[in-house]
């Protein structure tokens, strides 16, 4: 049996992670190694709401900032 270094050197990868894929391996079987959704869930993190975002979006396509009264430039 090869070791996490020999098999990461062969397929470009670092021994931890071919380790960290073998146990997810031993954990779940073939189902471990599929990749699942990368990043934040959707939603993470934001402050305004779906309805708020749009509105502020449809704001800005339609107004400069001296328009809205914005202490700010774009």
């Amino acid at each position: 049996m090869r070791s996490a270094d020999e098999i990461g050197a062969q397929v470009g990868l670092s021994a931890t992670r071919v380790f960290n894929i073998c146990q997810r391996y031993a954990e779940r079987g073939a189902a471990g190694l599929k990749t699942g959704p990368r990043g934040p869930k959707p939603g993470y993190g934001r402050f305004l709401s779906t309805e708020q975002e749009a509105e502020a979006q449809a704001l800005i396509r339609r107004h400069t900032p001296d328009e809205l009264e914005l202490p700010f430039a774009l």
